[in-house]
């Protein structure tokens, strides 16, 4: 086509030709700036979700180190602790609480195992309480207490009694760790106690639930 002929076509195109064409350049435009912004978000989700999968990792690895196993003499039984840890606590009686986790693993593949709430002076309130409540993201576990046993504190010459801790002992069954383990939000009460778990006490949990379901029991 000659530059004449270009010049007559142009001339034949009507406003209304003219006016499509220019709003369908611009739907491109934007849809071509909707597409780069959508790439953009992926682009960040993607880094986050790479984030979040090392703080995982790191979280894991770090529960599994911090939990202790130990075997008996006869090597029947397998023993995993992890140590006491701060509680935050939503309510109730304020004094430092802890919280600790015991399990045990059989030759036969059987486990048990127990959590440790530990007040460090709650006086007694926890005398009548007959199970710990857990709220796993929204689904109730009742857990029946099994012990307590209560220290009196003393002070000054003549030792007088102020106040008594409390560590309150509750069975939990090997579901229950891996359940608990398991979860993204974990909030507790016992007796007139409220608490949350931190990310790092329910990795815990899933530390000693991985090594309970193991084939060999850890430390054999």
């Amino acid at each position: 086509m000659g530059p004449v002929a270009a010049v007559l076509g142009l001339l034949l195109v009507t406003p209304a030709e003219w006016a499509r064409a220019d709003a369908e350049v611009d739907r491109l435009r934007a849809e071509t700036a909707r597409l780069e912004a959508r790439v953009r978000e992926l682009e960040a989700e993607n880094a986050r979700l790479r984030s979040h999968a090392g703080t995982a990792a790191a979280m894991e690895s770090a529960a599994d180190r911090g939990v202790t196993a130990r075997v008996d003499a006869e090597r029947a039984v397998t023993s995993l602790d992890v140590e006491p840890t701060r509680l935050e606590l939503t309510g109730g009686n304020r004094s430092r609480h802890w919280i600790a986790l015991h399990a045990e693993r059989d030759a036969h593949a059987t486990g048990r195992a127990a959590i440790q709430i530990e007040a460090s002076a709650s006086n007694g309130v926890y005398r009548r309480v007959e199970e710990l409540e857990l709220s796993l993201d929204g689904t109730r576990l009742a857990l029946p207490v099994s012990a307590r046993t209560a220290t009196p504190i003393l002070v000054g010459p003549q030792q007088q009694r102020i106040g008594e801790r409390e560590t309150v002992t509750v069975a939990v069954p090997v579901e229950g760790v891996a359940r608990i383990g398991s979860a993204r939000e974990v909030r507790g009460r016992l007796g007139p106690t409220g608490f949350v778990l931190s990310a790092e006490q329910i990795a815990a949990f899933a530390a000693v639930a991985r090594r309970l379901a193991a084939p060999e029991a850890a430390g054999n």
